[in-house]
This record gives structure tokens, sequence and C-alpha cells, in this order.
């Protein structure tokens, strides 16, 4: 009896235990259906800086970036950014990709670095949506520091909020950034050009110089020269004296002008401090009429620097004008010892130093002559006809110059100068001469052997005497 009435009592027992678990399970699932999930807060993959570097008293922007969004959107965000500031400081905060449609950011900078809160517009569709990734805000950074002076970029305090109806905070791990203060910009005094000339259908090589390169070495160069393609054209870029061991330069033409690009491909042969020089030789075709112009503007001048930073330096233009130069003409008259305008004789130009033939006419029947299209230069003015002696004269040919040159013929065989060749006097003369009773001149070499007054001489003018002979 006593073991069934024990029996009983553990059933009891274990009914009442169920029961009140059965409660215990309804009471919780009364609970959950009737309280909301409340969601995980807004994250992501990290939010920071990468390394950057700048130069001594110029801006640089660098943007923060949010990899990575998770359990967003996010219409808000603000973080803390450390770093010391006797080498940057933030000046500016700019909205960036991810925050175009944003608010703009509101800074407070403190001795330790700068607090930046951004929010969106109020729009939702504006708001950071999952998965995205990019810049949030653009921190505007003056540079204070020196040369290889560094600054920690480190960012805190990242505060990602929720949108309604709780505006709770998430945050995000922080990517840390170093900021280096390079090394100066490569530039120098100024690069361009001299003013230059040219005659029309000719080629002209105009080197572009660079004066005076500072904090170098300078491995590539590139800018524009804008010119008035009517007047003058780049057919051709050459090496300079300063790149004579790079690459050949690459140029475009463009409708305003033409694009130049050369580079050391080996690295050793950057242009140093303190360098002068042509970087370029362009040569141009010249199309315009005589007396046109056009400006040779330089543009988009970029001096690069070399590893690890390839940043890009500019330098001062040295603008030029080109001017299509007007021909020079060479004219004159040609007349005997007498006076006597001389016609037919042959005129031929030849350049001083070169003894190229340039130009050949004849005088007409007034003994005029006329030569065009002369360059201005040295030249020698030659002429020359049948029965008369030779004759020669240099002249300097100034740009745009009708220059004049009257010359005198003297007959072979008319050594008394009265305009009668092989006459009396002539022979006397000639006989003089050859005693050495006269001092004679080139007009005494009837042979053109180099000797004056030589038999040979005297024969010849006797024989012209008798009409034997024709002095030619």
């Amino acid at each position: 009896m006593q073991n069934e009435k024990g029996g009983k009592q553990k059933m009891e027992k274990v009914r009442t235990g169920l029961t009140i678990g059965l409660m215990v399970l309804a009471a919780a699932a009364v609970f959950w259906m009737f309280t909301p999930l409340v969601s995980a807060l807004p994250t992501a993959t990290n939010l920071g800086v990468e390394d950057a570097y700048g130069h001594t008293d110029s801006p640089v922007l660098i943007p923060v970036n949010i990899t990575n969004v998770q359990d967003g959107p996010v219409p808000g965000i603000i973080f803390d950014i450390i770093y010391d500031n006797s080498v940057i400081n933030v000046t500016d905060v700019q909205k960036a990709t991810l925050t175009s449609d944003w608010d703009t950011p509101a800074y407070c900078n403190h001795d330790w670095g700068t607090r930046v809160a951004i929010v969106y517009d109020a729009v939702d569709e504006h708001a950071i949506q999952n998965g995205s990734s990019g810049s949030i805000v653009l921190l505007n950074f003056s540079v204070s520091g020196g040369v290889g002076d560094t600054s920690e970029m480190d960012i805190s305090n990242v505060q990602l909020a929720e949108g309604a109806p709780d505006y709770q905070i998430g945050t995000a791990p922080a990517k840390n950034g170093t900021f280096t203060v390079a090394s100066a910009l490569p530039t120098a005094t100024n690069l361009g050009v001299a003013d230059a000339n040219g005659y029309t259908n000719t080629h002209v090589l105009i080197p572009v110089n660079v004066t005076n390169v500072q904090d170098g070495p300078v491995p590539t160069l590139k800018f524009n020269v804008l010119y008035d393609n009517s007047v003058i054209n780049v057919t051709n870029v050459q090496k300079g004296i300063l790149t004579s061991d790079w690459e050949t330069p690459a140029y475009c033409n463009h409708d305003w002008g033409t694009s130049v690009t050369i580079y050391d491909a080996t690295g050793e042969y950057g242009l140093q401090n303190g360098a002068s020089g042509s970087v370029v030789l362009l040569n141009f075709s010249v199309i315009g009429e005589s007396g046109a112009t056009s400006e040779m503007e330089f543009t988009n001048i970029q001096l690069a620097e070399g590893a690890p930073y390839y940043q890009i330096g500019t330098a001062p233009a040295k603008n030029g004008t080109f001017t299509v130069l007007v021909y020079s003409t060479i004219d004159g008259q040609v007349t005997d010892i007498m006076g006597t305008e001389t016609g037919g004789v042959t005129v031929f130009v030849t350049a001083k130093d070169s003894g190229v033939l340039l130009e050949t006419t004849t005088t007409n029947e007034t003994g005029y002559f006329c030569i065009t299209n002369v360059e201005q230069g040295e030249y020698y003015v030659n002429f020359s006809k049948l029965r008369y002696w030779d004759n020669s004269t240099r002249v300097t040919v100034q740009y745009s110059e009708a220059k004049t040159v009257n010359v005198v013929l003297s007959r072979k065989g008319d050594l008394n100068d009265n305009g009668l060749s092989a006459d009396a006097g002539d022979v006397t003369m000639m006989l003089r001469a050859s005693v050495y009773k006269l001092t004679p001149d080139r007009e005494y070499d009837l042979n053109n052997n180099g000797m004056l007054a030589d038999a040979g001489d005297v024969t010849m003018m006797l024989r012209a005497s008798v009409y034997k002979l024709d002095l030619l």
C-alpha cells in the first residue's frame, strides 16, 4: 500500500512539472510574438584613409573611404581623425562620391586632430546602401611640415547611424594611414621658345628650351604648344641636346597646335638640377604668306618627378612669335668703263659660306637685273660676259631688303680704259709692263696663267690689235 501511495505522489509531481514547463513555453511564445525583433547595427569592412604624401605649402585632398557597408542603409557618419598638426592640418572638408547629395560636412579642429560629421539630405534613396564602397568625405590638408616629416592619420570614434525608428549607432574598424612630406615638385625658370622666323614653303627647326631645372631630376616632360596652323605646322619632333639619350618624342597635332611628350625609359638620364638647354626640336613647315605671324604659346607644362611618387611639377611658359619672312631682292645695273649700259651679262648669286648657287639671271638691254626670293644672309654676286673681265662683289642682305648692286665691267685688252680693246695705247702699256716699266694688274693676264704681262700676254695683245685674235 505504501509503494502504491509513493508512486501516485511521484506521478503527481511529474504532471505538475510538465504543466509549469508548458506554461513557461507558452508565455515565452507570447512574448516573442508581441516583441519586435531588433536588427543588427550598421557596420562596414573598414572606414579610413590610405597612406598619402604632399609637398610643403601645398594643399592635399585625401579621401576618407568606407568599404562594403552592411546592415544599412547609413544616413549619417561621424569620425575623428588624429594627426600631428605641426605636419598637416585640415582646412576644409568636402562631400565625396557616396555623399554627393548629402549636406555639407561639419568639422571642428582640435589639438589632437579633427572631428567630422556628415548627414544625408533626408532623401532615403541617398543614404549609403548595403554593399557600398567609396569615398564619404575629402579632407583638404595644408602641409606645413618639412621634407621627410611624417604624421600618422589615425581614425577613431567611428559612428555609423541607422535610420528610423531607432537611430542607433554602429561602427566599423578603422583603416589608418601615414602622411609623408615629400620633396618639392620639379620646376624650372621657364620652358618654351624664342622668337623665330622662316620663309614660305621651307622647314624651320625651333628648339624648345628648359632653363635652370630645380628639384629634379626630371625623367619626363609634357607640354602643349598652341599656334596658327594656317601659318606654321609641326611635321616632326626630334630629341634635343638634354634628351639625346631619351626615347623618341611622341607628338599629336590638333586644331589648336601640338601636344608633345618625351621621357627617359632607363631612369638614368633625367634632367639634373641646374640643367639648361633644348629638350626637343619642333620641325615646322612654313605655309603662311610673307609677313604672316603666329604666336607659339606653351600650356600644360608638366615636369614629372621620379620614384616613389611620380608627381607633376610645372614651369612658367616662355612664349614666342613666328614671323613668315618677306624675301629680299638683289637688283642693279651693269655698265662698261665708259658708262654704257651692258646687256646680256650673266648674273649669278652664290652663298658666301657654302658656295651653293642660288639664282642666275641675265641683264636686259639696259643692263638691269633683278633676283627675287633672296633670304637674309651673305652672298657673292658674280657677273660674266664674253670679251669682258668677270666681276664679283660680296653683299650682306637683311630681312625684307631691296639690295642694289651696280657694277662696271672692263673689256679685255682695254688697259687704258677708253672703251677700245687692243688699241695702240693698250699695246704700249702691255709692252712696258712686260719689261717692268709699268706695274701690271690682273687685266694684263690675257692668257689666264697667273703671270702678268708675260710673252703670251704680249703676243695676244699684238694679234688682237691687228684683228687676228678676238679677246674673249
